[in-house]
């Protein structure tokens, strides 16, 4: 009878019990963040959570599936993975350190069929089926990571859609969170009757909350970006918010919510944020109201005038800030605004160069330049300056054209031709390249492909172009020629662009192709030995080719 009545108890427990979430969390212990779903990042909206750990650290398949893509890149996402789930969702792991042995060996073989370092692959369905918590690989930093952590998204399926994983209720995942969000700096906007930006102002926020102070303008129009971040418990990393309100009178004006992003709408990420201040502070405010070209779909203003606070003159009104993380945890700050009485005239701008709108393509050619903006490349209509000026130095083959100002976001690839103002030797035109002036004066390949005598390519910055040739070949360094490993370091006169092919490489021991891996942090190439290297002499050549294709070669030959 006693076993009876506990087999009945555990029968009811079990009826009753609340049932388990879908999917488990990756990681095994405690979960700290180190980066937040829709988190402010250089030219984009993360679209992730990012899981601190160790290398090595075990990473498990949240819900069962099958893997949909395989991944390995010595830049971007490193070592990843996709699992596809019966659910309608699909989630992605990356920055790997390791893949699970059976989907190690695939991926090295494929690698090796390809001949390439780099490749995604697409197996079956059949072929890597996956139960919920089954390992599939191991923490660490490949990729652009430059700490140990787990990139983990979840998308639906069939789409680019990213989910906050935070805010599924199908995922158990626990992250210890009491602290508020933090408010650190207010920008204020200044704007005249037709929303031309007239003036700016910055309010250090020593208090959460400035309580009757007030913000004065002559000016109609006002509008506000806010620095703040957000912090978790026991850890220092300053991670994003995940929402942002703003009321006038305690109306809703503006207000964004970091639930889904498309993949295709991260770099709306330029319209959020005051880029000119990111470029040149590396601050992060978020507008809080909407630039015209912005059509970011997380981001809402529920007035006529795009979240921006219009006054009559004399007019006052009461400001509220509010932002909160995915726990509740609420930030706010109240302040008064009051505009001056009387109008005020604005003397008119004269701009003597080139009106780009937001919302029309636009060609500028003039001989020695065509450049195309399509439509959708600008997020407010621009005053664009554009100057021309002659370059003696032997590395320049056009005229340099200054465009615009790169602390102007673009949001589309333009199209940018130029016609080179000087011969070049047929031998040299395949070392043509459009050259962008970039940091540290240091030279970007932008890459360029030769037409109707203009060298053409597409560019996502204003600044500095120019035709330039190069003709100097990589450098290899070797770093560790031991008899397990083999490490280089390379470089280049040139630093790669987007639009150009970047580093090529192969590698041959004894006249065999061999798997190098490479990490694009350090310009890193590596080759480790199989402990079955036959006993002998070997010889061992390394050929890295550049952007245009200058051939560097190096050959060692060594006993094992």
């Amino acid at each position: 009878m006693r076993i009876l009545a506990w087999l009945s108890l555990l029968f009811l427990l079990f009826a009753f019990s609340p049932e388990q979430p879908f999917f488990r969390s990756p990681v095994d212990g405690s979960v700290f963040l180190s980066g937040t779903f829709g988190e402010l990042r250089p030219e984009h909206f993360h679209t992730g959570i990012d899981i601190k750990g160790q290398i090595g650290q075990a990473i498990y398949a949240i819900g069962d599936g099958f893997v949909s893509q395989i991944s390995v890149d010595g830049t971007g996402y490193g070592n990843c993975l996709l699992i596809e789930h019966e659910n309608g969702f699909t989630s992605l792991y990356a920055h790997l350190n390791a893949f699970a042995p059976d989907i190690a060996a695939y991926a090295k073989s494929s690698q090796y069929a390809a001949r390439s370092f780099n490749v995604v692959l697409e197996p079956e369905s059949a072929r890597f089926p996956i139960k919920k918590g089954d390992l599939i690989g191991k923490m660490g930093m490949s990729g652009h990571a430059y700490g140990p952590h787990l990139h983990f998204e979840i998308r639906k399926t069939g789409s680019e859609r990213c989910i906050n994983p935070l805010m599924m209720d199908v995922l158990d995942i626990a992250v210890a969170d009491r602290q508020k969000p933090i408010l650190r700096q207010l920008k204020i906007y200044e704007l005249d009757a037709q929303q031309a930006l007239i003036n700016t102002q910055y309010r250090l926020i020593k208090k959460q909350d400035l309580g009757k102070d007030t913000i004065r303008t002559k000016n109609p129009f006002v509008g506000f970006g806010l620095e703040a971040f957000d912090l978790m418990d026991g850890q220092a990393n300053r991670n994003g918010i995940y929402q942002l309100r703003l009321y006038k009178n305690d109306t809703l004006v503006y207000d964004f919510e970091m639930n889904e992003v498309e993949l295709a709408q991260r770099r709306y990420l330029n319209a959020h944020i005051d880029y000119a201040d990111f470029k040149a502070s590396g601050t992060y405010f978020n507008r809080c109201f909407l630039l015209p070209g912005n059509h970011f779909d997380q981001s809402r203003a529920h007035n006529s005038t795009a979240g921006l606070i219009r006054l009559m003159p004399g007019e006052s009104c009461r400001i509220r800030l509010t932002a909160q993380d995915v726990h509740k945890n609420e930030a706010s700050l109240k302040f008064f605004v009051k505009r001056a009485s009387g109008n005020i005239q604005t003397p008119q701008a004269i701009y003597p160069y080139y009106q780009l709108p937001f919302d029309q393509a636009s060609i500028i050619d003039n001989g020695a330049a065509r450049l195309i903006w399509p439509t959708g490349s600008l997020y407010e209509t621009l005053q664009m300056a554009y100057f021309v000026t002659p370059e003696s130095s032997h590395q320049v083959y056009s005229l340099v054209h200054q465009i615009g100002d790169n602390q102007i976001p673009i949001h589309q690839y333009l199209d940018l031709s130029l016609r080179p103002n000087k011969n070049i030797p047929e031998e040299l035109r395949q070392k043509a390249f459009i050259a962008y002036c970039g940091p540290y004066k240091r030279l970007v390949n932008c890459g360029g492909s030769w037409k109707d005598g203009f060298l053409s390519t597409a560019i996502r910055s204003f600044g500095e172009y120019f035709i330039s040739i190069d003709d100097i070949a990589p450098r290899i360094q070797p770093i560790d020629l031991s008899k397990s490993r083999f490490s280089f370091e390379i470089s280049d006169n040139v630093i790669p662009g987007e639009k150009s092919k970047g580093y090529q490489w192969e590698a041959h021991l004894d006249g065999h192709w061999m798997l190098m891996t490479y990490d694009g942090k350090k310009d890193r190439l590596e080759l480790v030995f199989d402990a079955g290297l036959e006993k002998g002499e070997h010889t061992f050549r390394l050929s890295v080719w550049d952007a245009v294709g200058n051939e560097s070669v190096f050959e060692h030959t060594f006993l094992n």
